[in-house]
């Protein structure tokens, strides 16, 4: 008995066969009534719907046997859903292929055997509707037609069992989707937005119909989403790896929320990519604590400026991205005569003494530039792309700011002087540390030599 190879995408074809759940299906009248018409037309004492699996051939509303199921390595239908659309044996026993296969030899003693392929919804051959006839014949070009069309009904039928099988699980899917508080939201290979459940729409503000077809970052990410996160999400999907991150999102009204995001890759039977799925949870408050203790961490509870932690931190990350054509200065202040405001006024008078200073820091520099209390009486600036030119005038703004004593609550007037040191990185130094001890030694000559602001260069050393 000669044996057929596999059909080519085999897995795939088996995963849509089961996918229609036929093979457990009750004998259905839609069915039976294609292969009565089919019988009457033809004439053959054997009429059957035929699905093929992995190792048996599954008789469906079958008419002239008693036989429910066959292995597919004698089954004639097997052979058939490798053909394009029709086999025709017209004589089993002159056709090597099945000339000693059981069902010939034996019962039911198969000599004709035409079998139209039925396809599943996305086009895998699944098996056959197919006519019997225990001794030789022919068919005509019409009678070939004939059997396509009634097959044709019959995959019909299979491709509206299927949609309707679709449509109640999509119906139980969108159901248990609404029921879930996390978003969820289906985007295709370009990554825009096919489907997004309740959830996602209770998190966005949006309705599906105004995300359809547009990008998850086009409509949900804003000026404070982190770009560093977007690019970390971009090149997992790049990798076609799963990819996790929590994120600042921006709501329909404009108002951020946080969400942790966890998303996978939707292949296909062949391995392609199809689309993502993410589902999105509400991170907010856990987001915004956290945020709060690293603030805390960050911030001098007094003056309320960034605390050395911080500036140590994001003084790597500036000097790490420092281009060859711009420099960053570090200006280290040391208030004068601050032990005898203490002493005099006590610490409270002093502690009122270095907000005010801070408050007047504040004032002097912009938005961008890193205002720091070192601790004690000691305050970093960090000021990235600048000039020396403008490093001397940043160091006059500041001493100008001692040119106005401080009112105390208690009514006294104290005098306060400065001594300010400069480096620059990377013309001073070549790391942070350097950097540091530059500035702090400018300072101390600056001090040491009562001239208010010492710029550390190359000819210091």
């Amino acid at each position: 008995m000669h044996q057929t190879t596999s059909t080519e995408n085999e897995v795939a074809r088996l995963r849509a066969l089961q996918e229609l759940g036929l093979l457990e299906m009750p004998d259905d009248d839609r069915f039976d009534r294609i292969t009565r018409l089919t019988k009457v037309v033809f004439d053959t004492p054997v009429v059957f719907i035929s699905f093929v699996g992995k190792d048996q051939q599954l008789l469906k509303s079958s008419i002239g046997t008693d036989i429910i199921s066959t292995p597919r390595s004698i089954s004639f239908c097997h052979h058939a859903i490798e053909q394009d659309k029709l086999m025709i044996v017209e004589d089993a026993l002159l056709d090597e292929r099945f000339q000693d296969n059981p069902l010939v030899i034996g019962d039911p003693h198969i000599r004709f055997y035409a079998g139209a392929v039925l396809r599943s919804y996305d086009q895998y051959p699944i098996g056959t509707l197919c006519i019997i006839d225990t001794k030789p014949r022919q068919l005509s070009e019409y009678e070939q037609t004939l059997l396509l069309d009634l097959a044709q009904g019959a995959q019909n039928e299979l491709h509206l069992h299927f949609m309707r099988a679709l449509q109640q699980e999509n119906q139980r899917l969108s159901w248990i989707s609404g029921q879930i508080s996390n978003g969820v939201l289906y985007t295709d290979v370009n990554q825009r937005i096919v489907w997004c459940n309740e959830g996602f729409s209770r998190l966005s503000g949006y309705r599906l119909d105004e995300l359809r077809g547009k990008k998850p970052g086009e409509i949900l990410q804003g000026p404070e989403t982190s770009q560093k996160t977007i690019q970390k999400l971009k090149r997992q999907i790049d990798k076609e790896w799963p990819f996790e991150a929590d994120i600042l999102n921006y709501n329909k009204s404009g108002k951020t929320y946080w969400v942790h995001i966890y998303g996978v890759p939707l292949r296909s039977s062949t391995g392609d990519i199809y689309g993502y799925i993410a589902i999105q949870r509400d991170v907010t408050a856990k987001m915004n604590s956290y945020l709060e203790l690293k603030k805390l961490a960050y911030i001098d509870e007094l003056t309320g400026l960034a605390n050395r932690r911080y500036l140590d931190e994001r003084l790597e990350q500036l000097t790490a991205s420092v281009s060859i054509n711009t420099q960053l200065a570090l200006f280290i202040i040391d208030l004068n005569g601050f032990k005898r405001i203490n002493d005099t006024f006590g610490h409270l008078a002093g502690d009122e003494v270095l907000a005010e200073v801070a408050s007047r820091l504040i004032n002097v520099t912009k938005q961008e530039d890193i205002l720091s209390r070192l601790g004690g009486d000691e305050f970093a600036i960090v000021i990235n792309g600048i000039t020396q030119y403008e490093i001397t005038q940043t160091c006059e703004r500041l001493l100008k700011l001692c040119l106005e004593p401080i009112l105390l609550e208690t009514g006294d007037e104290v005098a306060f002087g400065m001594s300010i040191g400069v480096a620059c990185y990377p013309d001073d130094a070549g790391t942070v540390k350097t950097l540091f001890q530059l500035a702090d030694q400018a300072m101390y000559q600056a001090k040491q030599n009562q001239t208010g602001a010492s710029i550390h260069t190359a000819l210091n050393e």
